[in-house]
């Protein structure tokens, strides 16, 4: 009798915890549908991003001063009319097809930090590549950068908004600030580049 009884009291107690394993495989679902997702709790300030990531961006440069054409500078997503400066000050505006030759980055200025010119960003670049179209001589950078020993100079008027990314020499690939140089890309909201500086030290 204390057998039969026992062995009865153990169903029931099996029968209402499978109950529970239900209730609680039911619940999960309502739990689930009433958290927000991700995407959902997103701000909206999120939404706008660059369209190009920057190392690609900078390889990019690379390759078109080691091999200008019209399908290198295709992979820039240069602006219809790009600004070509010298450290902070604009220079001259070229269309973005005219940036797929060297002629086309010439700021033809007679003198600046104590160099001759012409000067071209392009043409430095190229020079210092020595026909490697890879990053390996060059130091990548985002936001403002040391002048070489100097503390950073100022970006043009009107670009505190604009993602800035550069391009200087390795520290091993030049023997001192006079081979300094650097090359910056500012890219507005929507991750196009409407303008370029070029930058070196002064004797």
């Amino acid at each position: 009798m204390r057998a039969r009884i026992a062995i009865a009291l153990a169903a029931v107690l099996a029968s209402a915890a499978c109950g529970n394993k239900v209730e609680d495989v039911t619940a999960e679902p309502t739990t689930a549908a009433s958290t927000p997702s991700a995407t959902e709790s997103l701000p909206a300030s999120t939404a706008t991003t660059a369209a190009y990531d920057d190392t690609a961006l900078l390889e990019a440069l690379v390759t078109l001063a080691t091999a200008p054409s019209a399908e290198a500078a295709s992979a820039l997503p240069f602006a219809a009319q790009v600004r070509l400066g010298l450290g902070p000050d604009l220079v001259a505006t070229r269309p973005r097809d005219r940036l797929a030759s060297f002629g086309g980055w010439d700021v033809d200025l007679e003198a600046f930090r104590g160099h001759v010119g012409p000067f071209n960003a392009l043409g430095r670049l190229a020079a210092h590549a020595d026909g490697d179209d890879s990053l390996t001589r060059f130091t990548t950078t985002i936001g403002e950068h040391p002048h070489c020993a100097s503390p950073p100079a100022p970006a043009p008027a009107g670009l505190a908004d604009h993602r800035h990314i550069s391009l200087q020499p390795t520290d091993d690939s030049i023997d001192g600030c006079l081979e300094w140089f650097t090359v910056d890309l500012f890219l507005d909201d929507s991750g196009t580049i409407d303008t370029v500086t070029f930058d070196i030290w002064e004797p």
